[in-house]
């Protein structure tokens, strides 16, 4: 029966086809192309993070961060995989590939990583920025121009910032102090004399 309206389905096209029996024939062959997503298979990724290590995954540290020693699909971080773990708790990278991770920008030189702005609380002496976890830049370091990149070994290098800028002396013309010419008292005149003309 179920060639039949196969046949049937395949002479008359979509149009003829009632929408039933185009989701009853196409539903299983979705579940044979998309097993990773069906309950049976999928059962170990959605117990990733819940800090024990079920079958299928090679490490699960109680969260679904990719910024530490294990990402959200429960395999560990390395480097190389696009995701910078700043907050692994051996060999912590600074950058990995064109993601260069976020830092502190209240307490440069210092490379504090954070994953927002309530990882840098702000500093005494300062500065104050009001978005202080970002992405650092040379001109951020205080170098020169120049791109940021990543080393295959994923740390930050700094060796094609360049130099820090050094400031251009202008040239001021002088200046002058105003002096104040002392005066000379006036002596009063005797009484009885007429003033002078």
């Amino acid at each position: 029966m179920r060639r039949q309206s196969v046949r049937r389905l395949l002479r008359t096209g979509m149009k003829g086809a009632p929408l039933p029996l185009l989701v009853l024939i196409a539903l299983p062959h979705a579940m044979i192309w998309l097993p990773g997503c069906d309950h049976e298979n999928g059962a170990g990724f959605e117990r990733c993070g819940n800090g024990q290590l079920d079958a299928g995954e090679q490490c699960d540290d109680g969260n679904l961060d990719d910024d530490d020693g294990c990402l959200s699909t429960c395999v560990p971080a390395r480097c190389g995989d696009g995701f910078v773990a700043s907050f692994a708790p051996t060999m912590p990278e600074q950058c990995d590939g064109r993601n260069l991770g976020s830092f502190c920008g209240n307490y440069l030189p210092e490379l504090r990583p954070c994953r927002g702005n309530e990882d840098c609380p702000p500093r005494p002496e300062g500065p104050f920025l009001p978005n202080p976890c970002r992405q650092l830049t040379c001109a951020a370091l205080g170098l020169s121009g120049g791109p940021l990149p990543c080393s295959p070994e994923c740390m930050l290098d700094f060796t094609l910032c360049g130099p820090p800028p050094t400031a251009t002396p202008t040239a001021r013309p002088p200046t002058t102090t105003p002096t104040r010419t002392p005066r000379t008292p006036r002596t009063p005149a005797p009484a009885g004399t007429p003033p002078a003309s």
